[in-house]
């Protein structure tokens, strides 16, 4: 990422920002990004302002020096201080980039944070959460979105404008006339071994699996070429770590490669924490400080669009409609985990060049579980695996090695997804101690009641239908998640055709502005199941396509 001044809204390679903004962005993450791309395709200036927490320089000179020429010894190097996650006895707890936590840095002390029972956390780092995210990127389907005022018609040539400059690997399988593709030149990545005979296994069976409500087909990636020139995948692994090679669509490197180019109408400045943002006639002010100096700073432009992530935006916008002490309320997508066991081996799989993010995704529709859909996404070996089960059977040094060698080839993870309706939530509020003035931003999670019941049934279902494959979800590790935890959330200003009190508009406009835009996903009415961050890219770049 260049580094930009905090004094001033650019370097040489940046052009100069006018007095008077036409647009400011808060936020470079997907959502920001693809807002600031729609209002940049209408020529008009835009300047994209975040807090700038970035990866260690020497990574970063590491980075660079693969990007320009593949360097091999700058490649072992990198992969050489990559950390390993914090895991826990069932897998990845927090997920590091290149072996750093910068993409969770500075809530703290710059948002006055304090969080119980959530798994949600906000970031402040270029580029946001698509630094550590799993890239899965499937649209909504419209019976899934039906208490939202817009539907998937309205999203679906955003959808396209998007993934023309994230790229997409996909294959047009069984999942495309649920979802679809949105592009008609996907990119192409090689499955895994086990994928591959996963893939195979389920051939047979997809007439009986389509009448149970199970649907299935390759994952979908925002890996690979794109029109930013990222590079098709090469298979080294590292995935889960960082990937040496930039193939996984981060909208921080996307932002670099705008600036580097001298993009027309594009300007960035960072190290900004935004406290208000405010509408006074036809211009909007955004008020912050330097996180470095702590200097108050104040920017002025004829619109604001706010994309800085479901937790600061929260508190970006409670603070600037003056409400304290009234909580609004995150939906979220319950997250959980749990492996299956083949009872056929892979050993290659241990030693093959193969990616490690999702290989498969599956969709069940069945209407005793649920009346929306519920997203599975299932990941082969990757030495995370290994190493989990290391950890886990660690009191057990005699028979340890035993065990991870006999499992390790055997296990396949599945991450799986359910419906707002049947999720925990989040309680966000702002609270200001009446003596000192001192603020908080609370944030409390809220656990599902039923989910449980509905994951069990979910996990019996498959028992049932997998046993011909030699496949058995262990349900004894299953991990339910607190909400929050699989960062698919968001709501607490929901979109309404006739907006009441935090509720917004259509463009996501609150409290009867008309110049201040939310455009991540703080304005979805209902979170579904299948990946959030296509859609909150789709829906940005619709807001900041606008005719207003």
């Amino acid at each position: 990422m260049p580094r930009i001044g905090r004094t001033g809204c650019g370097e040489t390679h940046v052009p100069a920002c006018p007095a008077l903004l036409m647009n400011i962005v808060i936020g470079s993450g997907p959502a920001g990004i693809a807002c600031a791309y729609a209002l940049l395709e209408k020529k008009q200036d835009v300047l994209v302002i975040d807090a700038g927490f970035q990866l260690e320089q020497r990574q970063r000179e590491l980075l660079a020096r693969v990007k320009d020429g593949q360097d091999a010894k700058a490649v072992a190097e990198l992969i050489g201080i990559q950390n390993d996650p914090k895991l826990t006895g069932k897998g990845v707890h927090t997920k590091l980039n290149y072996g750093s936590d910068f993409p969770y840095r500075g809530a703290l002390e710059n948002l006055n944070l304090e969080t119980s029972g959530t798994g949600l956390e906000p970031s402040l780092a270029v580029g946001g959460f698509s630094n550590v995210w799993g890239a899965a990127a499937l649209p909504y389907r419209q019976d899934d979105i039906q208490d939202w005022p817009i539907t998937t018609k309205d999203l679906a040539g955003h959808y396209e404008k998007v993934i023309q400059f994230t790229g997409l690997s996909a294959k047009k399988d069984d999942l495309a006339d649920l979802f679809p593709l949105h592009t008609e030149t996907p990119n192409h990545l090689e499955p895994s071994s086990q994928a591959l005979r996963l893939l195979q296994g389920l051939a047979p069976l997809q007439a009986d699996l389509k009448r149970a409500g199970i649907r299935y087909g390759s994952s979908r990636l925002m890996i690979g070429p794109s029109r930013n020139n990222r590079q098709p995948c090469v298979y080294c692994g590292q995935c889960i770590y960082g990937c040496p090679y930039g193939c996984i669509y981060n909208s921080g490197d996307d932002l670099a490669d705008l600036l580097r180019k001298g993009t027309p109408g594009l300007h960035y400045r960072s190290d900004l924490i935004v406290t208000t943002i405010k509408e006074h006639g036809d211009t909007v002010t955004v008020d912050g400080f330097d996180r470095r100096s702590r200097e108050p700073i104040s920017l002025k432009a004829e619109r604001g669009f706010l994309a800085a992530g479901v937790m600061p935006t929260a508190k970006i916008m409670l603070k600037s409609l003056g409400v304290y002490d009234q909580p609004v309320e995150l939906k979220d997508s319950q997250y959980f985990l749990f492996p299956l066991l083949s009872t056929h081996g892979s050993r290659e799989a241990l030693t093959e060049t193969a990616y490690t993010l999702s290989q498969v995704f599956m969709e069940i529709q069945d209407a005793s579980l649920s009346p929306h859909t519920i997203h599975l996404q299932v990941y082969t070996y990757n030495d995370i695996i290994t190493k989990t089960l290391d950890q886990r059977f660690r009191f057990l040094p005699l028979l340890r090695q035993v065990l991870v060698h006999q499992l390790e080839h055997r296990v396949l993870i599945v991450q799986g997804y359910l419906h707002s309706d049947h999720s925990g939530k989040i309680s966000l509020s702002l609270k200001r101690d009446p003596a000192t003035s001192k603020e908080r931003f609370v944030a409390e999670g809220i656990p599902a009641l039923g989910a449980k019941v509905i994951i069990g049934k979910i996990l019996n279902k498959l028992g049932r239908h997998f046993a011909k494959l030699g496949l058995y979800p262990v349900a004894p590790a299953l991990e339910f998640c607190l909400p929050g935890r699989g960062f698919h959330s968001g709501g607490s200003f929901p979109m309404r055709a006739k907006p009441g009190p935090l509720e917004s508009d259509i463009y996501g406009r609150i409290g009867g502005t008309s110049r201040i835009h939310v455009v991540d996903a703080s304005i979805f009415p209902s979170i579904p199941a299948t990946t959030i961050t296509l859609s909150a890219m789709a829906n940005a770049h619709r807001i900041g396509s606008g005719n207003y």
